[in-house]
């Protein structure tokens, strides 16, 4: 389902937060939007008992379904988010899931949503996404967090056996190139280094619909 300001049937969207709260969720951890508005849904609509598994992604955000499936599935316990890791920093600021890819199993989001009735700590668990505070406190949100559930490490590079990268990201691309990947201006080329699988589940950012066609015609 796609979640917005806005209902829309014919697209699957439904509303869920306003424009005020959009604007004020985007400064912070996104509590307006995530986890007042999606995730009191889910709850409310009995939605979450249904599914093992929930991704959150991103409007620019790729996925490939034939692999996105499968990873899922062999993807080890149930208590880790799954998402992107960032190995060139150091490690105090390398906690924390990053919105654009975000997959974790029922139980660790009901543990979460528990949390999250009572505390701030967890929403950049829930939602992948801080603005309001540096690094290095978003990593002691996270860590709070951790403590208060009682699992330490919460988060997890999605990588396959060999350890390659399975989330591909560059923030100051707006194609999808970028430090895993490199994505032709003319969305004709997709460059997989070493350190990249070839079953790469997500690509982040793709701002282009003929960007997003190719990859849906190339890499289904």
């Amino acid at each position: 389902a796609l979640f917005g300001m806005r209902d829309d049937p014919s697209a699957n969207l439904i509303r869920v937060f306003d424009k005020e709260e959009d604007e004020r969720g985007w400064k912070n951890q996104m509590r307006e939007q995530v986890i007042q508005g999606v995730w009191r849904y889910l709850r409310q609509q009995g939605l979450i008992s249904r599914y093992d598994w929930f991704l959150k992604l991103e409007a620019d955000s790729f996925v490939r379904p034939s692999t996105l499936r499968k990873t899922l599935s062999q993807l080890p316990g149930a208590s880790h988010i799954f998402s992107i890791g960032y190995p060139d920093l150091p490690p105090e600021k390398k906690a924390g899931p990053d919105g654009f890819f975000v997959a974790m199993r029922q139980g660790l989001v009901l543990d979460l949503l528990s949390q999250a009735n009572r505390t701030r700590d967890c929403d950049q668990l829930l939602s992948g996404h801080s603005e309001g505070k540096g690094d290095l406190d978003n990593f002691k949100l996270v860590q709070s967090c951790e403590k208060m559930i009682g699992l330490p490490n919460l988060v997890s590079e999605l990588v396959d056996k060999k350890g390659r990268q399975l989330v591909l990201q560059n923030p100051a691309c707006g194609l999808g190139a970028g430090r895993h990947c490199n994505l032709a201006p003319s969305c004709t080329k997709l460059n997989l280094p070493n350190d990249v699988s070839p079953n790469f589940v997500s690509v982040h950012q793709v701002k282009t619909a003929e960007c997003y066609e190719w990859l849906v015609n190339n890499f289904p």
